[in-house]
C-alpha cells in the first residue's frame, strides 16, 4: 500500500496562522463627493471573503458591501451615469491598491463579465 505523503499528523507545524495574523498596510476609508455630499466606501479586503465571492460579479451587490452602511440609502437613490461609476470604481481601486495585486475590481466593466481591465 503507498504511504499518503498529504496525511497531516499532530506534529505538522503550520505554515501560516491567520490567528495571530495583523494587516501590514491599513488605508484611510475612500470618501467620494456626489451631487455635494460625502460618501465612505470601506476596504474590500477587510470584508468576509464568503461575501465578497457571493457578490462579486453584481456590481450593486458590492457596492452595497463597500459603501459605509449609514450612506447606503441615499446612496442607492443616486443617478450616477456609468462612466462617473468607473471613474469612481478605478479610483477606489487604487485607492486601496487594488489595481496593484489585480485584484478584481469593485465594479464590473460593462461588457466585460469576467472583470479583466480594459
Amino acid at each position: 500500500m503507498a504511504e499518503n505523503k498529504n496525511k497531516v499528523t499532530p506534529i505538522d507545524k503550520p505554515t501560516i496562522n491567520l490567528d495571530v495574523a495583523e494587516r501590514e498596510k491599513t488605508h484611510k476609508p475612500f470618501v467620494a463627493t456626489i451631487e455635494g455630499k460625502n460618501y465612505t466606501f470601506l476596504d474590500a479586503r477587510e470584508v468576509d471573503w464568503q461575501l465578497l465571492l457571493a457578490n462579486y460579479q453584481d456590481p450593486a451587490a458590492l457596492l452595497s458591501i463597500v459603501v459605509r452602511e449609514e450612506d447606503q440609502e441615499e446612496f442607492f437613490k443616486l443617478t450616477i451615469p456609468w462612466w462617473k461609476i468607473d471613474l469612481l470604481s478605478k479610483a477606489y481601486e487604487r485607492h486601496f491598491g487594488l489595481a496593484d495585486e489585480g485584484a478584481p475590481g469593485v465594479v464590473r466593466r460593462p461588457g466585460n463579465p469576467r472583470g479583466s481591465r480594459t
